[in-house]
């Protein structure tokens, strides 16, 4: 998907995505459907987050949904962020807290309180940057685990204040991002389509979670994650079988059906559209080098 304009506000479409950098000099906000990690290394940045301006604490660890509109409004000439980009379907197939995951789903930035991170966090995020950069499967496939390990620690380390967070509604900015209780709805469709997605899932079902008419209900779902149902559904379903294929022996045809697609044919070729090879290859790759 192309990058789209509407209320001044950048549509990105980004996937899975490390970096290490200085801010972009940025002329609006953007917005992407990943939750994001951002780690400032040095310098000093000024975020415009939901309408609200934060700067970022140095050498402490920030996660927030970037569905909401951010924009860089300031930084030194010095300033390098490290960063990590998760696409929220595979964030949630994690199975997270839900304090944490309705926190972040519901517009909120997150500061890691724990000053013993700090040194560790930087030699992780500047890891995961090289090894998903090194095009190597088994490398990516590690960096997911300690990536879900080091959410699984920030909750644990942060639970009282997220839960608390949690609680909260948005702040007045952050629902204009989708109207009156948006955020709320987005989180139920999220949520939903992570408990249900290798079952048959029809737009009316998607409504019903949300009480809204089907029309309505996907212009919601298309405003928050970037795309359209039918492909966010896909992503689900090629994440589940890309584990199937590397950590289990059965055969494809029955991946395929237990990922929630109807049929083989379907299956590669969305699969090979998701990432650029077959559930074969794909498979090859993924086995024990000698």
């Amino acid at each position: 998907m192309s990058p789209q304009a509407t209320d001044n506000t950048e549509y990105l479409q980004i996937g899975l995505n490390s970096y290490e950098r200085g801010p972009d000099a940025m002329s609006r906000p953007h917005r992407h459907n990943e939750i994001e990690l951002v780690y400032l290394k040095s310098g000093s940045v000024v975020y415009l987050f939901g309408g609200t301006k934060v700067a970022l604490k140095p050498k402490t660890l920030v996660a927030f949904w970037a569905g909401v509109p951010h924009q860089v409004v300031r930084f030194s000439s010095s300033t390098v962020l490290l960063g990590l980009e998760v696409p929220v379907a595979w964030f949630l197939q994690w199975k997270l807290p839900d304090f944490l995951t309705q926190s972040l789903l519901g517009g909120q930035l997150l500061t890691e309180s724990d000053p013993a991170f700090q040194a560790s966090d930087a030699r992780a995020l500047n890891r995961w940057n090289l090894d998903l950069h090194s095009g190597r499967e088994e490398l990516k496939r590690a960096v997911l685990l300690e990536v879900e390990a080091r959410f699984w620690r920030f909750a644990e380390g942060n639970a009282a204040a997220l839960r608390q967070s949690a609680q909260r509604q948005p702040a007045h900015q952050t629902r204009l991002v989708l109207g009156e209780g948006g955020l709320g709805r987005v989180e139920k469709l999220a949520q939903y389509i992570a408990d249900n997605y290798t079952k048959s899932i029809k737009v009316e079902d998607v409504a019903k979670v949300i009480d809204l008419h089907p029309d309505y209900a996907m212009k919601i779902f298309h405003k928050a994650f970037g795309t359209r149902l039918a492909d966010y559904l896909t992503q689900h379903r090629v994440f589940h079988a890309q584990r199937l294929l590397a950590n289990t022996d059965a055969k494809i045809m029955d991946i395929a059906l237990e990922s929630g697609f109807g049929s083989l044919s379907r299956f590669n070729a969305n699969f090979k559209e998701f990432c650029g090879r077959s559930p074969k290859e794909y498979r090859n790759e993924m086995k024990p080098k000698n």
